[in-house]
């Protein structure tokens, strides 16, 4: 049977260690590379963002002549929110780290510090509670904070309960008011998310010159596209520039597809390097087909007593 004839041409296989040990690394080393290729490829440039209806969502930063590109003032977050006629929601974040204190060992978590309209750009939508509200964004409020789920599963037990408790944060009381899934990745690599509004009080934060790290993303409104919205933030870029010229005069404002953000400039040579395997891939199978039709031309005499003796063209062939 079909056992019998696997077990002898494993034997085959066997009697031929060097063909064998031959096709086999070929074989591994051509998918291996082409398999480890394709999943970054995937990562990059074929998988959504993930993000509902992503392909509306872009990057904002600031630029002048010196510094082609910057992080965002955050009074000019304000202003482009409120000039701007292109965009459905705006927001911003950074990153800042907190130690976390209460409920087990002191530990240094990273955070994000982040807009309350970011969540109403990305709709991010809470495992438990709620996303920040306009009123968690204000100076002189109530501490909140959201958590990661992993982190609400490695440090709270995976406790709906935590919704409404107060954790300390650099040893502040700050309240929990939801949970956010381990999918929700802006800013990436966070276990938890403070407003970023309250950082506000800080002087320098009011300085149009200041620029703390902050990265701006919106969506755009329906039948707005990406050129329509530059051309709207290049004029409320300038009259920004006139009425703060000290520090705004020559500064502008780059709009990007958050897909160009994540992909960059890489994609072309991603791509390329995506066909170059692919090519080794071909490569190895012809060189695999090349040293198999060898062998087989070896073993005619062998196939041609098996057919003489009845075997037919299918047993063969298996």
């Amino acid at each position: 049977g079909m056992f019998r004839e696997v077990t002898r041409a494993l034997r085959g296989l066997a009697r031929h260690p060097a063909y064998s040990l031959t096709a086999v690394l070929t074989l591994a080393l051509a998918v291996g590379a082409t398999a480890a290729i394709f999943s970054v490829v995937d990562g990059a440039l074929l998988k959504a963002l993930p993000y509902e209806d992503a392909d509306r969502l872009v990057f904002l930063s600031e630029a002048t002549p010196q510094v082609p590109e910057m992080s965002v003032a955050y009074p000019n977050y304000e202003d482009w929110r409120a000039r701007n006629r292109v965009f459905e929601s705006m927001g911003v974040y950074n990153r800042a780290s907190y130690i976390l204190t209460g409920g087990g060992d002191a530990e240094r978590l990273q955070a994000g510090q982040v807009a309350a309209d970011l969540f109403k750009v990305t709709r991010a939508t809470p495992l438990f509670g709620r996303v920040f509200t306009t009123d968690d964004d204000r100076v002189g409020v109530p501490r909140v904070a959201l958590i990661g789920e992993g982190l609400w599963r490695r440090r709270f037990g995976a406790d709906p309960g935590i919704v409404g408790a107060t954790i300390r944060l650099n040893e502040n009381p700050v309240t929990v008011v939801g949970v956010l899934p381990a999918s929700y990745r802006m800013p990436t690599r966070v276990d938890l998310w403070v407003p970023v509004g309250p950082l506000a009080e800080d002087p320098s934060w009011k300085e149009r010159g200041n620029h703390p790290g902050l990265s701006g993303v919106a969506r755009l409104k329906d039948g707005i596209d990406i050129e329509t919205a530059r051309k709207d933030m290049t004029r409320v870029a300038a009259e920004l520039g006139e009425e703060f010229p000290r520090t705004n005069k020559d500064t502008t404002v780059i709009v990007n597809s958050l897909r160009h953000v994540y992909s960059g400039d890489v994609d072309r040579a991603l791509w390329v390097l995506f066909g170059a395997v692919l090519s080794v891939l071909l490569v190895a199978c012809a060189n695999i087909s090349n040293l198999t039709l060898s062998r087989g031309a070896a073993r005619a005499r062998e196939f041609a007593v098996k057919q003489a003796l009845g075997a037919g063209f299918w047993r063969i062939a298996r």
